[in-house]
């Protein structure tokens, strides 16, 4: 293997790591390569560990898109706020919560230091991103503002707005539309990096062209960082020093240059639950499993559904995940989905099953508590008539 060669390899291991995008545990991925047909991701167990786990972007132009949704990883009440919450978007174990609960006035006493939220110097929180816990912190502070009598409808105003299905509509329409320069920019750098490059250095020889290939990255590297970062501080002017570290990679290092879209498409959405990017972006038979495992989980949550053993914690977490699940009803019937057809119980797999779990629907052959759930009660599946 020559150098030159050496170098692509390289490059080509560089540009695979680009790709591999960090999703924490209570966060679900929406991705597609020409834009036809959306895939969800979780967090890859097998490339993880509890906190979240990797997930792939698509590799070759016309690069797609990547979409990161997360549900509110706090349960709020007119007391207090909760820094758990029972139900869980992904398959398999809950992220890992510290169960902190604070009353209002504490919340004066959080600060903000880059993605993680601190009680005096305590982490309580640690956020995908810096845009969403400037986002978070805001919320609570403003929450922490309002009288007793006046949090419970900001509460459920909060959860309406992750739940804003024609905001998100909206704003991923205007991202697409502004940042069609950005995408056609990151798609050149790759056939210039890649197929390009190698070709001509091939034909003609290193000498000769690599003056030329670097003036043409850095002109490609250059103005699609430039673009990134308007386009970054129009969205969210309160993140600089985020903008500045991304910047000056994207205007450096070609490689992470083709993934500029991926950094800016990962925060447009991650204010709405993931349950409004599934509706967004997924056919109506691929969306109804989500909602019903999520509504399953949401009125039958493993248990425990509060590890905080202090009454106002599980008053929290009990108040929060009702309104939530009220929200969530109110918002698929105005979607035209009825929360009652989408849960209706399985038939049982054959005459021997006579109950199942209500979150889980694992079958049984007979009575008893769900082990894999926490100890759910088992639900006798209804008479034939």
């Amino acid at each position: 293997m020559t150098d030159v060669e050496f170098l692509f390899v390289i490059l080509a291991i560089l540009y695979a790591w680009e790709c591999l995008c960090w999703l924490k545990r209570g966060g679900v991925a929406f991705s597609t390569w020409i834009g036809r047909r959306w895939r969800v991701q979780h967090p890859a167990v097998m490339l993880g560990n509890q906190h979240g786990g990797f997930i792939f972007a698509a590799p070759f132009p016309p690069l797609g898109s990547l979409v990161q949704t997360y549900q509110l990883p706090f349960s709020l009440s007119p007391e207090g706020i909760l820094f758990f919450v029972a139900t869980n978007v992904n398959p398999g174990w809950r992220p890992a919560q510290s169960a902190r609960f604070l009353q209002w006035p504490q919340v004066s006493d959080l600060r903000l230091k880059g993605k993680k939220i601190f009680l005096l110097k305590q982490p309580l929180l640690v956020c995908p991103s810096t845009t969403l816990a400037n986002h978070l912190l805001g919320s609570l502070n403003h929450l922490a503002k309002l009288s007793a009598s006046e949090r419970e409808p900001a509460i459920r105003k909060y959860i309406q707005a992750s739940l804003d299905i024609k905001k998100a509509d909206a704003d991923w329409a205007a991202f697409r539309a502004d940042t069609k320069p950005i995408r056609l920019l990151t798609n050149t750098v790759f056939v210039v990096l890649f197929m390009a490059a190698p070709l001509l250095i091939g034909l003609i020889g290193l000498r000769l062209v690599w003056p030329w290939l670097l003036l043409t990255l850095l002109a490609l590297t250059i103005t699609t960082a430039v673009l990134f970062s308007r386009h970054h501080r129009k969205r969210w002017p309160e993140a600089d020093d985020e903008r500045f570290t991304q910047t000056l990679i994207l205007a450096l290092a070609p490689a992470s240059t083709i993934r500029a879209l991926d950094v800016l498409s990962r925060l447009l959405l991650e204010k709405f639950h993931p349950l409004v990017g599934a509706k967004l972006f997924l056919p109506a038979a691929e969306f109804s499993p989500h909602a019903r495992r999520l509504l399953l989980d949401l009125r039958h949550p493993v248990l425990p559904a509060c590890p905080n053993p202090q009454p106002e914690a599980i008053a929290t977490e009990k108040f929060f995940r009702q309104i939530f699940l009220e929200s969530l009803e109110t918002w698929l019937r105005e979607n035209r989905i009825s929360p009652d057809e989408i849960t209706c119980p399985l038939a049982p797999a054959d005459e021997s099953c006579h109950t199942y779990c209500p979150r889980c629907e694992a079958q049984f052959t007979q009575s008893g508590n769900c082990v894999d759930c926490g100890g759910i009660p088992l639900v006798a599946f209804p008479k034939a008539s």
